[in-house]
């Protein structure tokens, strides 16, 4: 199997040598892992489609506006002209004065970097059910076959690679927890993602179907970020150890609050998700819920066979 220095060689030669290009903004509207899902779907989907992928991330809402390095090392050409902050964009404005003005900058900054898209040129279509689910994508020398929705966490070990102070201080928080050899994993996921239709979480129904799924699970890291759900579980699975890195003080994440905070707060909590993923990414087996981004980053990696849907939006009431 080929380690990340040659996957990413090998990513680099090929997308360095398409002729038409594209510069992806990321960062600029959803969370975390709804932007980098998206992104790495989208750089297969360029694949696909023959357009070199070029990054720019210098205001990534995630990041601090520290750019794509704050966390993770680089992996294609970057870009840093400061119109893609307001004209590469995932889409265009309804209102169409707004609209109007928004594509005459767009093509303005294609036009400034010799670029032939930009994000909001493939990204509705890019992300489609269509695309993401039910076209196949072939990319042998990375070892790629299938839909990208399914794909994209197999670009992950060079597309997400953590840079050396990010992997230390996610090493640090890891080791602190002093998890067992063997564990299970669940993402119980609340806050805001709780306005979207069909999403809900019912402890108890997950509870039992953790038990259904397997017997006498001794360790369970729960990934959270409702503390009250941590209670409730460990409640529900008295025989069970619980691991967890949320905080107590932790009611449910909410992007917008999240982006308003302060960056020393934002970095931390950003670190320590990147710790509670690679715990779950490590475990026996992975309870998800497939309505969240993190479980569909962890699914995409580990494969259905390591990851254990136990609800969907038109499962539970």
């Amino acid at each position: 199997m080929l380690d990340h220095k040659e996957r990413l060689r090998i990513y680099n030669e090929i997308n360095n040598s398409f002729s038409k290009k594209i510069i992806y903004h990321v960062g600029s509207y959803a969370g975390f892992h709804s932007e980098v899902d998206a992104m790495m779907q989208c750089m297969l989907y360029c694949y696909k489609h023959q357009i070199k992928f070029i990054l720019y991330a210098d205001d990534a809402n995630f990041a601090g506006g520290h750019g794509w390095e704050e966390f993770f090392e680089p992996f294609c050409e970057m870009n840093h002209d400061e119109l893609n902050k307001k004209y590469n964009i995932r889409f265009y404005s309804s209102n169409p004065l707004l609209k109007l003005i928004e594509t005459k900058q767009a093509n303005k900054l294609k036009k400034n970097n010799s670029v032939d898209y930009l994000t909001q040129d493939i990204f509705r279509t890019a992300i489609s059910k269509k695309v993401s689910t039910v076209e196949q994508i072939d990319w042998p020398e990375l070892e790629i076959s299938g839909p990208t929705f399914y794909e994209f966490g197999k670009i992950a070990d060079f597309a997400l690679r953590y840079n050396d102070k990010t992997r230390k201080e996610v090493n640090d928080i890891i080791t602190s927890l002093n998890l067992p050899n063997e564990y299970y994993s669940v993402q119980l996921r609340g806050g805001d993602k709780l306005d979207e239709k069909g999403v809900v979480n019912n402890i108890t129904t997950v509870a039992n179907r953790i038990k259904e799924c397997c017997d006498n699970i001794d360790n369970l890291f729960v990934l959270s970020d409702d503390y009250s759900y941590v209670e409730e579980i460990s409640k529900l699975l008295p025989n069970t150890k619980i691991y967890t890195l949320c905080d107590k003080n932790d009611k449910g994440y909410d992007n917008n609050k999240f982006n308003a905070s302060d960056w020393s707060y934002k970095r931390k909590k950003m670190v320590n998700l990147f710790a509670m993923i690679d715990i779950c990414l490590q475990s026996k087996l992975h309870f998800g819920n497939s309505t969240s981004c993190i479980n569909n980053y962890i699914s995409s990696i580990r494969g259905n066979d390591e990851v254990y849907n136990i609800w969907t939006k038109d499962d539970l009431d």
